[in-house]
């Protein structure tokens, strides 16, 4: 008995979507017999399309003259164009006889309802989900208040743009319906600026100065001195100049530290030898000395 029911059940449910169930099987049937690939084309048709018939539906079958009609025979997909376009015309003509009622109505009622949810709502669970929602409303509300402030002149955007009305409808069905998520879009995607990374800190050169000691605030006043002790048989070591008399008194620095050179011949390269314990023997002439330093 209970599986009767539930087989009944599935039935009326897929009565109830029949023109949605036939938008996709003809697709389907045009994606098989297409001789290319026309998914680029359908899928999007039947995301955008096919999913807002499928909403209408949803509304349609919540009335009990839907069911009842379909429950005594009536073709689902005949009674869901009939209605449809019924209603397109009711709504054609009133927005010819009251454009600006029209547009408040839309731009209003639906957007209060959705927003007086949201503020009924105390606990959640989804807190980043509801955030976004609140977002996309106020972004909403702001485009809305914008359009009424415009409203004022009226009659010169008209002159300008004859379908401003138009073009006005067109913009809040786009930022309020749940298909589209326009006001989402462009809280998300426009108006919000993703939040960049901070750029990586790069390393500089820094310089460090070395504080000087007070003795070398005078090292470049003083002059060094370099004093060359001649062989035992010459004279007295030969002195550079004094330091000037201004300056404090110069240090004297023997480089050599107590070694004296030996005035020899230089040996012709001929006879040099290339031993290592040759070369240790051979006396540096002061010439080869001063070179070496």
């Amino acid at each position: 008995m209970s599986e009767s029911h539930h087989v009944d059940h599935e039935e009326r449910g897929q009565q109830f979507h029949a023109t949605s169930s036939a938008i996709e099987r003809l697709l389907d049937a045009l994606n098989r017999q297409s001789p290319i690939n026309l998914e680029f084309i359908t899928r999007p048709f039947n995301k955008a399309f096919n999913g807002r018939v499928y909403s209408l539906e949803l509304i349609y079958a919540k009335s009990r003259l839907f069911r009842f009609l379909v429950r005594k025979g009536v073709n689902p997909i005949l009674l869901f164009v009939s209605l449809t376009a019924g209603m397109a015309g009711a709504l054609r003509r009133f927005y010819k006889e009251s454009s600006q009622l029209a547009l408040n109505l839309l731009g209003v009622v639906y957007p209060a309802w959705q927003c007086w949810q949201l503020v009924k709502e105390q606990h959640t669970h989804d807190n980043i989900q509801r955030e976004r929602e609140y977002k996309s409303w106020l972004t909403y509300w702001m485009i809305y208040g914008t359009f009424q402030v415009l409203d004022n002149w009226t009659y010169d955007i008209l002159s300008l743009f004859p379908n401003y009305n138009m073009y006005k409808l067109a913009i809040l069905y786009w930022l309020q319906n749940p298909h589209s998520n326009g006001a989402s879009l462009l809280c998300h995607q426009v108006i919000q600026k993703p939040i960049y990374p901070d750029p990586p800190v790069t390393p500089t050169a820094t310089t460090y100065s070395i504080p000087s000691s007070p003795e070398s605030h005078h090292a470049d006043d003083d002059q060094l001195t370099l004093t060359i002790e001649q062989p035992k048989s010459g004279g007295t070591p030969t002195t550079a100049s004094p330091s000037p008399p201004h300056l404090p008194t110069s240090t004297t620095t023997s480089i050599l530290d107590g070694y004296t050179p030996t005035l020899q011949p230089r040996t012709p390269p001929s006879i040099i030898s290339n031993s290592p314990s040759e070369k240790q023997d051979q006396p540096y002439s002061l010439l080869e000395a001063e070179s070496a330093w």
